[in-house]
């Protein structure tokens, strides 16, 4: 599929996105964050971030390792790369519930994880015993997804009938 930066929703379409009424509760609800901007693994922008996802049905290559955003963070040196300074907002827009979606693992040690960064690329083994087990959270579509940069997650292999598509979004800690 398509690098993050193909992604990425153009400035305009942003502007766009971020004056509807649901991102106008959820700004004032979030008033002391900002949305990130654009970092790619080689590109930093001034250009606000928001960005879709797409995973096609049984293809594994549509999805990632386990990770925390915040080693992204960590790895690019960020100047917010601390734990608990961004958060995701995740919303799936096609979504097929229990079939697809995102995984979270709720019982990792996340100081035990071990993951190694290379070529500004995070690896991460899901079978390593500090992850615990994976939970796919059941969600519909429409639904919205927050969790802090500390939460280990990954999408899920998509196991439906349909391709899956979402929309992520980092908020910032002011």
């Amino acid at each position: 599929m398509s690098s993050k930066r193909a992604r990425v929703f153009q400035r305009e379409a942003v502007s766009q996105i971020l004056a509807m009424p649901f991102f106008l509760k959820l700004s004032k609800r979030f008033e002391k964050f900002t949305v990130s901007n654009i970092v790619t693994k080689t590109n930093k922008s001034d250009t606000k971030e928001i960005y879709f996802r797409l995973v096609r049905p049984l293809v594994t290559a549509d999805v990632g390792c386990p990770h925390c955003d915040f080693w992204f963070h960590l790895e690019y040196g960020l100047e917010y790369a601390a734990r608990g300074n961004t958060w995701k907002c995740w919303i799936p827009i096609t979504v097929e519930p229990l079939k697809s979606g995102l995984v979270i693992y709720p019982e990792a040690f996340i100081d035990e994880v071990a993951y190694t960064f290379q070529d500004k690329k995070i690896s991460c083994d899901k079978h390593q015993l500090s992850l615990g087990e994976s939970v796919l959270v059941p969600v519909q579509p429409g639904d919205m997804l927050l969790f802090r940069d500390d939460v280990i997650h990954s999408g899920a292999i998509n196991k439906g009938r349909f391709t899956r598509s979402s929309i992520e979004i980092t908020f910032i800690k002011n």
